[in-house]
């Protein structure tokens, strides 16, 4: 399993000295005085490629893919793309967005 800190970036200049607690809150030290906050760690359980699920959904769409009825021998332009939408709305969110969603 891997951590992920958000609200945290990468540092600009060579490192930041960070202090991460076990309920997830991130601390940055810098100098002398008491460390900010900077951020929280969340868990990331093992998974498999990451992908934009907005981005396919796009692309989906874009296409217009059809769909072939082998037995009635027809093409439905709705049906398969609808699935697919809901294919990747019920696929498992390892990590939330980033940004906000713009047509949900």
């Amino acid at each position: 399993m891997s951590i992920l800190i958000k609200g945290m970036e990468m540092p600009a200049d060579d490192m930041k000295n960070i202090m991460i607690l076990s309920d997830g809150r991130v601390f940055q030290f810098s100098g002398y005085g008491n460390p900010k906050p900077l951020g929280t760690a969340i868990p990331v359980p093992d998974h498999g490629r990451l992908v934009d699920a907005d981005e396919v959904k796009r692309i989906v769409q874009e296409h217009d893919y059809l769909l072939r009825d082998p037995i009635l021998n027809s093409t439905d332009r709705g049906m398969w793309t609808i699935g697919v939408f809901q294919a990747v709305d019920e696929a498992p969110t390892f990590i939330p967005a980033s940004r906000e969603e713009e047509d949900s």
